[in-house]
């Protein structure tokens, strides 16, 4: 091995301390891009957070839908759109069996002698609750297709028990 002159000693020790203003730089930088960054976040937050609320608030003044009556769901055919209130009366794996509800206001539905089948499979979203809300007794608004006479595949629940009186 050979030995370094003086020169290459001298550029070595400018390349370290170039190195290392290097480092202290990125750190500082890297510090204030990370503030900047985390109030970025922060404001994002703020925003997002102000949208849900103001779409809630809009929602407040709507009027939910109105289900079908008894009579429009007995003639409705297979393959068909069904928007309906139901009241759960008993389940048996994905099937759910309830009687066909009759609104009659917002808070309001009287229950009928209708049958229903509904056929709940696994992953169906459910609104305003969870899957674990839907038991006997549960009143949901089901959104689903007609598959034959008193019988509809559900594709989305919302669960109105704390909103819908039955009588």
């Amino acid at each position: 091995m050979s030995a370094a002159g003086p020169e290459a000693k001298l550029l070595q020790n400018e390349v370290i301390s170039w190195c290392n203003g290097l480092l202290h730089d990125s750190a500082e930088a890297y510090s204030e891009i990370m503030k900047y960054a985390s109030r970025i976040l922060i404001a994002a937050g703020v925003i997002a957070l102000a949208q849900t609320q103001y779409a809630g608030a809009q929602m407040m003044g709507h009027k939910p839908p109105v289900p079908m009556s008894p009579q429009q769901f007995s003639q409705a055919v297979a393959g068909q759109n069904v928007q309906i209130a139901v009241q759960v009366t008993s389940i048996k794996r994905n099937t759910l069996l309830g009687h066909l509800l009759q609104h009659e206001t917002d808070a309001l539905s009287k229950a009928t002698t209708t049958s229903v089948t509904l056929y709940y499979a696994d992953g169906t979203p459910v609104i305003m609750g969870t899957p674990r809300d839907i038991v006997p007794g549960a009143v949901l608004f089901v959104y689903g297709i007609l598959t034959r006479p008193g019988h509809v595949d559900v594709k989305q629940a919302v669960v109105d028990t704390r909103f819908i009186k039955v009588h």
